[in-house]
């Protein structure tokens, strides 16, 4: 009797450690300079830039903006830092701490059932500074009601 009470136990215990995790996505900017990606509360994408892997992980789904973790792996480190965006703002984010903008970060789209969709924008390259138009066609999404295509302006 108490094998399967402890067997039962475990067992809830996996399940909830399993319901608890997120999903990770890769994310390359060896294409296109900006990606979007659509992500759910505890996911996270990870992607390279300054010759180190980084990742952000969506912490917290609100109505207007999301609670991001960002780990900048820069030199072997793995200190996390809090990150907010929001549908009007971006979070510029620099990555290797040198007071240059490494990556931008914007909130697109927050779906009813918790779904975001955050476009990373890897502005490492000076070049980008002097882009002051569209810089790419978003497709329209089925799940968002009175959107067709919409440029996206970082």
């Amino acid at each position: 009797m108490k094998k399967i009470v402890i067997i039962g136990l475990f067992s809830l215990l996996l399940c909830l450690a399993v319901v608890s995790a997120g999903n990770s996505t890769e994310v390359s900017f060896d294409t296109y300079k900006s990606q979007g990606v659509y992500l759910y509360e505890h996911d996270e994408v990870r992607f390279s830039l300054l010759g180190d892997e980084h990742v952000i992980i969506v912490e917290d789904v609100g109505k207007s903006s999301v609670k991001l973790d960002i780990g900048a792996f820069i030199g072997n480190s793995t200190k996390m830092f809090p990150g907010l965006v929001g549908m009007d703002y971006i979070n510029k984010v620099d990555l290797d701490k040198d007071g240059i903008t490494d990556l931008n970060v914007a909130l697109y789209s927050i779906d009813a059932d918790g779904r975001i969709m955050l476009v990373l924008q890897d502005v490492t390259d000076e070049s980008l500074d002097e882009i002051t138009g569209n810089i790419g066609l978003v497709d329209s999404n089925p799940d968002m009601d009175g959107f067709n295509k919409n440029y996206l302006l970082i």
